[in-house]
């Protein structure tokens, strides 16, 4: 199992000849959260925060002033159609921003996360990609 206290040092010293690589920062406040850019990937960093159920990774794609107004309802449904066959990722806006999230287990392991994050940064990539028609 790992905790919020564990997430950063076996990050940090994650190695894996077939994965990723992972800067990791902590995010000052009440919750213990992590800020991982991975791969290089800064203008995505992927956030981290964990239960004793579950660890929430979340990474936000673009802000709604960037989107053609016209147009987000079309994109909208575009999302819930995409949620389903998107691996390990669902579409979620918090405030206004739109963000692709994952979550796991607490129980799972440094590979589990490492993979989740891994994913979710290819699917953060891929879902700019798929809705760059709808922004400025």
């Amino acid at each position: 199992m790992i905790d919020s206290n564990q997430i950063r040092k076996l990050l940090a010293k994650y190695e894996n000849e077939a994965g990723p690589s992972f800067d990791i920062e902590s995010i000052p406040g009440e919750i213990p959260t992590y800020s991982v850019v991975v791969d290089g990937r800064e203008e995505l960093p992927i956030y981290i925060s964990s239960t004793d159920e579950e660890i929430l990774c979340i990474c936000h794609i673009f802000d709604e002033a960037e989107l053609e107004q016209q147009s987000i309802t079309e994109m909208h449904e575009a999302m819930l159609s995409m949620n389903v066959p998107m691996p390990l990722s669902s579409f979620c806006k918090i405030g206004t921003k739109y963000a692709v999230f994952g979550a796991l287990s607490a129980k799972s392991n440094i590979d589990e996360l490492a993979h989740e994050l891994s994913t979710l940064s290819d699917n953060s990539m891929d879902a700019i990609e798929a809705f760059s028609d709808y922004l400025k």
